[in-house]
């Protein structure tokens, strides 16, 4: 289904979806539906700010999150690395098995 605009503009919509007809031709209309007034426009606008300073919160936090856990486990690996071979194997430790004792996610929930 072809609609014509304006004079001799046409647009195909695309993959077959339901589309709004544009009163002008220009690029900003066919990509951009006609909103209504300076105030939704700028609702809009600060939805859409919130919602990325949301979303780059929420990655900063995640990174935040991902550095304390790193720091805790290189803390974990030095106080391990400080025994001496027999408390080790007391723990049941190998030198070789530290890093991926201290970067294990363990249930604790049933000891």
């Amino acid at each position: 289904m072809t609609t014509q605009l304006g004079s001799a503009h046409t647009v195909q919509p695309p993959f077959g979806l339901p589309y709004q007809a544009y009163a002008t031709a220009d690029r900003y209309s066919v990509h951009h539906p006609a909103r209504g007034s300076k105030i939704e426009r700028f609702q809009d606008a600060a939805i859409g700010l919130s919602a990325m300073l949301d979303r780059a919160g929420a990655m900063i936090g995640r990174w935040i999150a991902g550095v304390r856990e790193e720091l805790r486990v290189r803390s974990v690996i030095a106080e391990l690395e400080a025994l001496d071979d027999h408390m080790l194997k007391d723990i049941g430790l190998t030198r070789c098995g530290i890093s991926y004792v201290a970067r294990a996610k363990i249930d604790t929930r049933w000891s």
